[in-house]
C-alpha cells in the first residue's frame, strides 16, 4: 500500500510542477496583438527585451513582430522597455 500512495503523490506532484511551470511562462511572456486581425500572442519575455536592445529605431516605439496568421503588425497590450519606458495599447 505504501508504494501505491508514494505514486499517487508523485503523480500529484508532477501535476502541480506542470502548473507551476505553466503560470511561471505567462508570467515571464509578453502578450501581443496583431493590429490587423487582432490575433495574440505570448512571447517569451527574454526575446522581447533581446529586440528591444538590438533595435536602433526610435525608442518610443515597442519592438514588434509580424503575425503569423495574417502578416500585420503585432504590439504588446502591456511592455515595460529596456529603456524604462513603458508601452501599451
Amino acid at each position: 500500500m505504501g508504494k501505491k500512495n508514494k505514486k499517487i503523490r508523485d503523480k500529484q506532484r508532477a501535476k502541480f510542477k506542470a502548473k507551476s511551470d505553466k503560470s511561471k511562462e505567462l508570467e515571464e511572456s509578453i502578450q501581443y496583438v496583431c493590429t490587423e486581425c487582432g490575433e495574440e500572442e505570448l512571447i517569451p519575455e527574454g526575446v522581447v527585451q533581446y529586440f528591444d536592445i538590438m533595435d536602433d529605431g526610435d525608442i518610443l516605439e515597442p519592438p514588434t513582430f509580424t503575425c503569423e496568421k495574417c502578416g500585420g503588425l503585432m504590439k504588446p497590450k502591456k511592455y515595460e522597455g529596456v529603456h524604462g519606458i513603458t508601452y501599451e495599447l
